[in-house]
C-alpha cells in the first residue's frame, strides 16, 4: 500500500514538473495561438485584393462579376489572378524559424515587406499579412499575419519557389492583352476602312439578325448571312503580344496613315476603332495599300486604338478582318 502511495506521488509531481514546465516554455516561446491563424479563403468572397510594397504604388485589385480590374481601370489577366489565388489558398507552413532568422525576417520584412489584405463586397477584411523576403534557397517565403509576432516560412506543396512573385507585377504586367473582346450581339455595324484603297472600304450593318453590306462599289447588297455573322463573332478574341504604351514611337506611328482600320459601332454607345500599322513599313519603308500587299513579311502589326492604348498584335490575330465586299456576297 505504502509503495503505491508513493508511486501515486511520484507521477503527480512528474505532472506538476511537466506542467510547470510547458508553462515556462509557452511563456518564454514567441509563438501565440492567434500568430497561427492562417488563410482559408472562399475565393467566391473575396471581392477586393490590394498589395501595398515599398517604393511603390498600391496595387488595388477589384471584382466585377467573373472579371478582375486594376484601379477599377483595366481588366487583369485571368492567370495572374488565378496564380495570386494559387497564392492565398494553398500556402503552408513550410517550416518555423528559430529567433534569431525570425528576427532578421521581421527587420527585412520593414524594408521590403509586401502587405497583402482581401476583402468581401461589403469591405469586411478576410485576411492581412505581411510577405517578406524568401528564403536563402528561394524554396520559401517569410509570413507573418497582421500584428503578430511570430514569422512563418510558407511555400506552395509541389510547387517550387518562393511566393513574392505572384504578387510583385506592376499595373502594365498585370493589364489583360485583349485588344478587342467584344460579344457580337453588342455590335451594330463594322466599318472596314482601307485609306490606301477607299474602292474597297465598306460598312457591314445588323438590324435585327439581318445583316446588310454598303460599300463604295455596291450601296446596298444582301451578305452571305452566315459569313456576316461569322464576321461579327471574330472580335471576341483579339489578343495582343504586348503593350506598348511607353514606346518612344508610339505617337509619330499613330499619325501615321494606316493600312487598315476597323471601327465597331456599339449597341450602348461605346463605339471604338483600332488601326492597323504594319511593322515592315516601319522597318523597310514597305507601303502596305491593298490586300494583294500582305505578305509572309506582315507577321506582326503595331495596333493604335481610339482608347489610346498602343499594342504590337501578331497576324494571327487580325488577318480575318482583311476581307473586301466580294468576301461577303453572296455565292
Amino acid at each position: 500500500m505504502k509503495k503505491t502511495l508513493f508511486l501515486l506521488l511520484v507521477l503527480c509531481g512528474l505532472g506538476a514538473l511537466y506542467y510547470t514546465s510547458i508553462k515556462e516554455s509557452e511563456e518564454k516561446s514567441t509563438i501565440k495561438m492567434e500568430d497561427r491563424q492562417f488563410l482559408t479563403l472562399d475565393r467566391d468572397e473575396v471581392h477586393i485584393i490590394t498589395i501595398d510594397s515599398p517604393g511603390r504604388p498600391l496595387i488595388h485589385l477589384s471584382r466585377s462579376g467573373s472579371d478582375w480590374y486594376v484601379d477599377q481601370k483595366y481588366k487583369v489577366r485571368p492567370n495572374i489572378i488565378d496564380n495570386m489565388f494559387l497564392a492565398l489558398m494553398r500556402m503552408t507552413i513550410k517550416y518555423i524559424p528559430l529567433k534569431k532568422e525570425n528576427d532578421t525576417a521581421a527587420e527585412r520584412m520593414k524594408m521590403f515587406g509586401l502587405e497583402i489584405k482581401t476583402y468581401d463586397k461589403s469591405g469586411q477584411v478576410l485576411t492581412d499579412f505581411t510577405l517578406g523576403t524568401n528564403t536563402n534557397d528561394e524554396y520559401g517565403t517569410y509570413f507573418r499575419n497582421r500584428g503578430a509576432e511570430q514569422t512563418y516560412v510558407m511555400s506552395i506543396p509541389s510547387y517550387d519557389g518562393g511566393l513574392r512573385n505572384y504578387f510583385t507585377q506592376n499595373v502594365a504586367a498585370l493589364r489583360d492583352l485583349a485588344v478587342l473582346s467584344e460579344d457580337a450581339e453588342n455590335i451594330k455595324a463594322i466599318s472596314v476602312d482601307y485609306p490606301k484603297d477607299v474602292a474597297r472600304s465598306m460598312v457591314l450593318s445588323k438590324t435585327g439578325s439581318q445583316y446588310e453590306l454598303s460599300s463604295n462599289q455596291d450601296k446596298e447588297v444582301q451578305p452571305d448571312q452566315k459569313i456576316a455573322d461569322a464576321f461579327f463573332k471574330s472580335f471576341r478574341n483579339v489578343y495582343s503580344e504586348e503593350i506598348m504604351n511607353n514606346y518612344i514611337h508610339k505617337d509619330t506611328i499613330s499619325r501615321m496613315v494606316p493600312f487598315l482600320k476597323l471601327s465597331l459601332d456599339m449597341e450602348k454607345g461605346q463605339d471604338k476603332w483600332i488601326a492597323l500599322h504594319p511593322i515592315v513599313d516601319i522597318e523597310s519603308g514597305y507601303n502596305t495599300r491593298r490586300i494583294e500587299d500582305v505578305t509572309t513579311r506582315h507577321s506582326k502589326y503595331f495596333v493604335s486604338t481610339s482608347w489610346g492604348d498602343f499594342y504590337k498584335v501578331q497576324n494571327k490575330f487580325l488577318r480575318d478582318f482583311f476581307v473586301t465586299p466580294e468576301y461577303f456576297i453572296q455565292k
